[in-house]
């Protein structure tokens, strides 16, 4: 049975027999703009509730991940690359179970960013939306500005 209907995300393994929650399938990436010059799409995927449990971990801890991790609903990034190939930048979005839990994560992401020297990154909390650009080219002043989704 499980051939025939695999999971469609880490949350329906981590949730055996209750109705786990289902990716959003219309979030996308912020868009940077303008994109710094000489940067291009490396990739752009998506990012499970299992990925951010790992990852939470390992930057703010075992206890925020545990709390924070189960209230995804879905994330898609977007990894930059220069030309040179000698540097790259990330730009996410992740939707929430609800407001709260959106900020839970967007403090959880800034420890994450903070325990990785990462300096220059822009953390936005919409609603159950969270938008991160980090890394980006730019003087942390000036951070790239973030283009809200385009809706359906």
């Amino acid at each position: 049975a499980a051939l025939s209907n695999p999971p469609r995300s880490t949350a329906e393994v981590l949730h055996p027999g209750s109705v786990a929650p289902q990716p959003a399938a219309d979030l996308r990436p912020p868009e940077v703009s303008p994109l710094p010059a000489g940067y291009a799409l490396l990739d752009s995927d998506v990012l499970g509730e299992f990925d951010l449990r790992v990852l939470l971990k390992q930057y703010a801890g075992d206890e925020t991940a545990r709390k924070v991790a189960p209230g995804w609903r879905g994330l898609r990034y977007a990894l930059y690359e220069n030309q040179a190939r000698t540097s790259a930048f990330l730009a996410h979005r992740s939707r929430w179970q609800d407001a709260e839990a959106a900020a839970a994560f967007a403090e959880a992401y800034r420890k994450v960013l903070a325990a990785r020297g990462e300096k220059n990154a822009r953390v936005e909390v919409a609603g159950d939306t969270v938008s991160v650009v980090e890394g980006a080219p730019l003087p942390a002043a000036k951070p790239p500005p973030l283009i809200a989704p385009k809706t359906q």
